[in-house]
């Protein structure tokens, strides 16, 4: 059983961009241990929950912001990569191919380098990203591609996620 100090570690550690089994290292547990817990105790497993979905949406925000930031996004991208070869990611999440993901990020950085106008840049890399999606087998485009912008979860109040 976890005490109330572990499981605020824990859940600090997974809303920084780590996987639960190094929050539960962390802590001196083994992720089989965490595990068990989550299963008992439903309150914590939400909040591990939301804190991993905080990570995501931060780093996404990251990747929107790149028109402003270059060094977000590259740090962003490295983050989400990590994240994905954890197989820590949603189950229709799209799976690209190291050297096509390469190919991407190369792209957008040249697009993020070149690109003076910050709208005109986004503009670009929503497109870009919605080609990538529909490109690896997707039957239809996905929502965001008949408009110029990414379906993103309502921020709060703190953060500008707009494009």
């Amino acid at each position: 059983m976890l005490d109330p100090t572990e499981q605020s570690k824990i859940s600090g550690v997974v809303r920084l961009g780590c996987p639960p089994a190094t929050a539960a290292k962390f802590v001196g547990r083994t992720p089989e241990q965490l595990e068990a817990e989550l299963q008992r105790n439903e309150p914590l497993a939400r909040e591990l929950l939301q804190s991993e979905a905080e990570a995501v949406v931060r780093h996404m925000g990251n990747i929107h912001k790149a028109a402003n930031d270059e060094k977000n996004w590259r740090t962003s991208v490295w983050w989400l990569e990590q994240h994905a070869r954890t197989g820590a990611r949603p189950e229709d999440a799209v799976s690209l191919p190291a050297a096509v993901f390469e190919a991407l990020q190369r792209i957008a950085e040249l697009i993020v380098a070149e690109i003076p106008d910050a709208a005109r840049r986004q503009a670009v890399l929503t497109q870009l990203l919605n080609i990538a999606a529909e490109c690896v087998g997707k039957s239809e485009p996905p929502p965001a591609a008949s408009s110029d912008r990414i379906a993103l979860p309502a921020p709060t109040a703190e953060e500008d996620l707009t494009l």
